[in-house]
């Protein structure tokens, strides 16, 4: 049961997980989508603003709820005022639309603010000294506005200036002019003068993107000109600028309509550079007869190329994913093209072929022409031709035959015989021509595809250091508030992984750190007994090894206590009291849900919430977890994730009827299994010293469909065995045929069907046949557990739910609300299935094999919402008696009653008491 230690534990982790998680990631979506709003408010372009008004008040109500769930009183106040004048604002009810997001941008600083106090100290409340009077600012500007008519809506609000936009022109942009105009009397270099006009520019560029002010952001454009090589005198220009701006200032809040830069200044900008000294180099412009004066001519002789080979550009991940799926089907249309070259290399090869059989027939009625043509009339019919030369109609008796050719009609089906016989030689020719080029065409395509391919990985890759080096400002964190100190050591710093992966990386590599600091490193007095540094050290590191990236948490600690591990596994029922499992399996048990070695919980872990998290976290990237340890040695943690690259070598082979193929860097070898004295493949298969059982491929993968199969008795010996790596040891397979080794595709299949850890994806040749990707480093599973008739694969004890387990589903965008849950329902005993959003459970629903026992539901989610989502399962006969509450932030008899109509079977509100939900919860499950 929960008491009081395990509850505080549990929200001490909810805490950290909205501080360093959820927070974050929500405050870059509000400062994203409020910067796009005010340009489109400024310029208006047409944009979609009600989608952005909606990710705004996404936002606020997220962290509303987060810092509900994290005992945060007062920021919780400050987001619930946020999402309600986001919401006025959207619905058209605010007049003053630019005061408002003025407001709540100040409100998110200090939202920002708080995070920032609390992820420092756990005890602290995370209020900031301004939050109580941005919350009371906030609650009376929402209560004072007046709602505007609809057709008020698209006139401007005024030409008069808020009074926030006047105080920060004449307050901070008049301090910025005054500390210009002190430097100037100085009479500096202006060289010096040059830098600090480049300081004004930044500051009214930044003030005018800020404040929305269209004349600051042009008089910026305006000063970022190279002063010098324009031949501009920086002090002079200084003097003028602050001249301009202070008259502009006293323009704009009187009229903003008539606050613009004056033809004069604008001139200042308009001065030619002079020519150059050197009469050598000099040039004399020559004004064209347009009139239009010439640019002026380039004083960099530098490579523009070199310029402009640092220059960055951001690009949305679902862009390049799709830009990479544009590519991978190029490919498969390169590979049709490639058949289509195969069969039309076969075509001409057959046609020269037959062109050559028919060289001598061409002799032959080449000499039979002549013999013809020459041939006296008395003979012909000794010779055999008199058949023809009966057919001839002598025209000219009066000369004689060696005198005059007579020709028939004999003679002209022959030479059209010759004629299309050299036809046919050409047009081989002209063939095999165009087959070459279209090869070269193709081997063009190629590179060209394989270029481009190459990039596009090379944009979505990071170095693994810019994730690692996170880490160690938080392990310094935790080493000055606890006994033990650990430092963090990262290996493969420059190795290039994918951004996305990295992403997902955040959070599993967290608590693998977290878990190695506190159940691995001992305090310093334990460690200096056992001949260790007293601060123990962490390693983390990454390394590719083929297709697959490899990451490495390692502590020099204390290692696992397998037999306290094993006692707790049999308490929990997850194995016999009377027969202990090998190592292996012992450690498995650590990813079991709700697990824990810990009789007291901590602020750091105990609660046995961490690595199945990791497992589930990693189950997403189809990535796989193992673990090694040796007492007072340490632990070491093995993450293995597929990469994302789109073109990879692969080995195809044949088993029976299916093609299978495998990624050519997991294949080590391919040899011969064919050995007269042994009818049969052996067991056992010596390579390189080593003897490895030899699995026959369809054997090994669970086929349920027998019609692809041939009965045992029936089926022939495979002659071929692959030998594959599977992690750091080898594997060796019986196939029937290899098809080759080429560089394909691999697609990624469609989750909605569920498909085993081991299919990587399935690549399409050209042919139109679909090959599914087999990785072996997945192979574990199918090598431990039993797979016959069709077999089920054994599960890891981590997977395999107690008898009578209830499962819970819970669907939640917030990670900290579902870490939340799935700790306190682990801790009761309940089996805890986690989505993001509706729509992702709602694809879980429609594939699962499994029974639901209920459903926890946020509201508001991207994809699907929760009232959506409700809609939907309701209306499927499956799921139609599924108990499914809400648990929401929105807490208003609107909301409730919508969902009671919909058929929810309670109406939960955020922040929840953990005892009192927990007893809410049981009577539906056990019921």
């Amino acid at each position: 049961m929960l008491d009081a230690d395990s509850l505080r534990a549990i929200a001490l982790e909810a805490r950290q997980c909205f501080l360093l998680e959820d927070a974050p990631d929500f405050i870059g979506l509000f400062n994203q989508s409020v910067k796009a709003l005010q340009q489109e408010l400024d310029q208006p372009s047409g944009g979609d603003r009600q989608n952005l008004y909606k990710d705004l008040v996404r936002s606020a109500h997220s962290i509303k709820g987060g810092a509900g769930l994290a005992e945060m009183q007062g920021l919780y106040q400050l987001a619930h005022h946020m999402e309600d004048l986001l919401e006025a604002v959207a619905e058209g009810q605010i007049e003053d639309q630019s005061m408002a997001l003025e407001l709540v941008v100040l409100a998110m600083e200090e939202v920002q603010h708080c995070v920032d106090l609390a992820a420092r100290d756990d005890n602290h409340p995370g209020d900031s000294p301004g939050v109580e009077k941005m919350t009371i600012t906030l609650k009376e500007f929402v209560a004072t506005a007046q709602p505007v008519a609809p057709q008020q809506l698209s006139s401007p609000a005024g030409n008069v200036p808020s009074k926030f936009v006047a105080t920060a022109l004449q307050v901070d942009l008049e301090a910025c002019v005054q500390r210009l105009e002190k430097f100037l009397t100085t009479a500096p270099p202006p060289r010096v003068a040059a830098l600090q006009l480049k300081t004004l520019e930044e500051e009214c560029r930044l003030l005018g993107e800020a404040l929305m002010v269209p004349w600051l952001k042009e008089l910026a454009s305006l000063l970022r000109t190279d002063l010098i090589t324009a031949g501009l005198d920086p002090v002079a220009l200084g003097q003028r600028a602050i001249a301009e701006i202070r008259r502009l200032i006293e323009i704009y809040l009187a009229d903003p309509d008539q606050a613009h830069i004056s033809p004069e200044f604008h001139a200042l900008f308009q001065t030619t550079p002079p020519p150059s000294a050197s009469p050598a180099i000099a040039e004399v412009a020559t004004p064209p007869e347009d009139g239009i004066a010439p640019a002026a001519p380039r004083t960099d002789t530098s490579d523009p190329l070199k310029q402009t080979s640092s220059l960055q550009i951001r690009m949305p991940i679902q862009q390049l994913n799709r830009m990479g799926n544009a590519v991978g089907e190029l490919f498969i249309g390169y590979e049709k093209l490639n058949r289509h070259q195969e069969q039309l290399l076969r075509v001409s090869r057959n046609l020269k072929k037959r062109t050559q059989q028919l060289s001598p027939i061409r002799d032959e009625v080449t000499a039979l022409y002549d013999q013809l043509a020459v041939a006296p009339t008395g003979s012909t019919q000794n010779n055999g031709l008199g058949g023809l030369r009966e057919a001839a109609t002598t025209t000219h008796n009066e000369f004689d035959t060696l005198h005059f050719d007579q020709y028939t009609q004999a003679h002209t089906q022959l030479q059209q015989f010759q004629e299309l016989m050299v036809q046919v030689q050409e047009i081989q020719e002209d063939l095999e021509l165009m087959r070459w080029e279209f090869q070269d065409s193709l081997d063009g395509l190629r590179q060209q595809l394989e270029s481009l391919s190459q990039d596009l990985i090379q944009s979505r890759l990071m170095p693994f250091g810019n994730l690692a080096r996170r880490f160690r400002q938080s392990l310094e964190t935790l080493s000055k508030r606890h006994p033990q100190t650990a430092h963090l050591a990262i290996e493969g710093e420059q190795v290039l992984v994918d951004q996305g992966i990295l992403e997902q990386l955040r959070t599993p590599l967290t608590h693998l750190i977290r878990n190695a600091f506190d159940h691995g490193i001992e305090p310093p007095e334990t460690r200096r007994q056992s001949q260790k540094a007293a601060a123990g050290t962490i390693h983390l590191g990454a390394q590719i090894r083929g297709n697959i990236v490899e990451i490495l948490v390692q502590d020099d600690g204390r290692g696992v206590d397998l037999e306290r591990v094993w006692q707790k596994a049999i308490a929990k029922g997850l194995c016999p009291p009377d027969q202990r499992p090998p190592e292996a399996e012992i450690l498995e048990y650590l990813f079991a849900p709700g697990f824990s070695t810990r009789e007291t919980v901590n602020d750091l872990s105990g609660r046995g919430l961490g690595l199945d998290i990791v497992r589930l976290e990693l189950a997403e990237l189809k990535g796989t977890i193992s673990v090694k340890s040796k007492r007072h040695r340490g632990t070491r943690f093995t993450i293995r994730i597929p990469l994302n690259f789109n073109i990879l070598p692969l080995l195809l082979c044949r088993c029976q009827k299916q093609a299978i193929a495998f990624p050519s860097v997991t294949v080590q070898a391919v040899v011969s299994l064919v050995n007269n004295d042994q009818p049969h493949y052996p067991e056992f298969l010596d390579w390189q010293g080593t003897s490895l059982k030899l699995y026959a491929l369809d054997q090994l993968l669970p086929y349920p469909q027998k019609n692809l199969l041939l009965p045992p008795e029936q089926r022939p010996a495979p002659t071929i065995g692959v030998i594959v790596r599977q992690g750091k040891k080898s594997l060796a397979i019986a196939v029937d045929e290899i098809l080759g080794e080429r560089e394909l595709v691999l697609k990624s299949l469609d989750e909605t069907v569920a498909y085993p850890p081991y299919v990587a994806g399935c690549t399409v040749l050209g042919s139109g046949e679909v090959i599914p990707v087999l990785l072996p480093d997945a192979f574990g599973p199918l090598l431990t557990g039993p797979n016959q008739d069709g077999g089920a694969v054994a599960a890891s004890p981590a997977a395999i739910p107690a008898q009578g387990q209830r499962t819970i589903l819970v669907i939640d965008d917030s990670v900290a609300v579902r870490r939340t849950l799935n700790k306190l329902l682990s801790q009761m005993g309940y089996q805890v299935q986690q989505c993001r959003d509706g729509k992702e459970a709602w694809n879980l629903l429609n594939r699962a094999q499994q029974n639901f026992d209920l459903a926890i539901c946020d509201l508001e989610m991207p994809g699907y919402d929760g009232f959506t989502l409700l809609q939907m399962v309701r209306g499927q006969q499956k799921w139609n008696n599924l108990p499914f509450v809400m648990l929401t932030s929105r807490d208003n008899d609107l909301h409730r009653q919508k969902a009671k109509n919909l058929g929810a079977n309670d109406y939960f509100t955020k922040p929840f008491h953990p005892v009192r939900f927990l007893q809410a919860i049981a009577r539906y499950v056990e019921g």
